[in-house]
């Protein structure tokens, strides 16, 4: 299990990242053990990690919207989607960081708060899932900062520190690390998806189905409330 979790995607208050399917294994050809949800280079990330931080990414995202007006009282994000993104999410943190440390590359937990600072939680935010959300916030800065880090000391070898690199820095780390996951140790319990080398990509949500390689219908502009309002209350926010 992880020890600290963090974007809810662009709707998390424009953090980057989107998120996936209900947890749990269905042993459809693989070597999980029952309660994970993936596991990369052998470290374990559970179903309980991703429901934790799911429901906290769900109270989030209404008590955002409430906060800033917006609210109309219909879901906003199928939690199935919620779950697959978020998932992915940590997968993504957690090879990027295997990534830093092959190079000695590690920004100080000081430039990692600092960089967390500019995501802030809306008022009435209940203070359990505060807590999940501002680690994960966390999370998303500190890999952020590792990209940047990558991406410069690949440019030139000398930089080793955060001060040393941009925001442009993060654009040349892309393809290293597209090779990097690539080839990573990363298998993923079927109901959330498929690991496609480089990210998580959802899955039916069911226990029992194969995931499919073939992309849904495209959700057309204006058809987004529609189809979630299709939903089970259980399976939305």
């Amino acid at each position: 299990m992880l020890t600290r979790r963090s974007p809810c995607l662009r709707r998390l208050g424009g953090v980057a990242v989107q998120v996936v399917v209900v947890a749990a294994l269905s042993g459809c050809g693989t070597d999980l053990h029952p309660g994970a949800a993936a596991t990369v280079s052998g470290t374990t990330i559970t179903d309980e990690t991703v429901d934790d931080l799911t429901a906290a990414a769900c109270v989030y995202t209404v008590t955002q919207a409430k906060a800033n007006g917006t609210s109309d009282g219909k879901p906003s994000l199928a939690i199935a989607d919620l779950k697959s993104s978020l998932l992915s999410s940590l997968i993504a943190f957690q090879l990027t960081e295997e990534a830093a440390a092959e190079m000695k590359l590690t920004p100080s937990q000081a430039q990692v708060d600092k960089a967390a600072q500019a995501q802030t939680l809306p008022e009435g935010m209940p203070e359990g899932e505060g807590v999940l959300i501002e680690d994960f916030f966390h999370d998303v800065a500190k890999n952020q900062l590792q990209q940047s880090l990558i991406g410069a000391h690949l440019s030139d070898p000398s930089v080793t520190t955060v001060d040393m690199a941009t925001q442009q820095n993060v654009d040349a780390a892309r393809d290293y690390l597209d090779k990097y996951f690539a080839k990573a140790d990363v298998e993923v319990a079927p109901s959330y998806g498929r690991w496609d080398g480089v990210q998580l990509k959802p899955g039916t949500g069911s226990l029992s189905d194969p995931v499919s390689t073939t992309a849904a219908e495209p959700v057309l502009p204006g058809q987004e409330n529609s189809a979630l309002e299709s939903l089970p209350p259980s399976q939305v926010c």
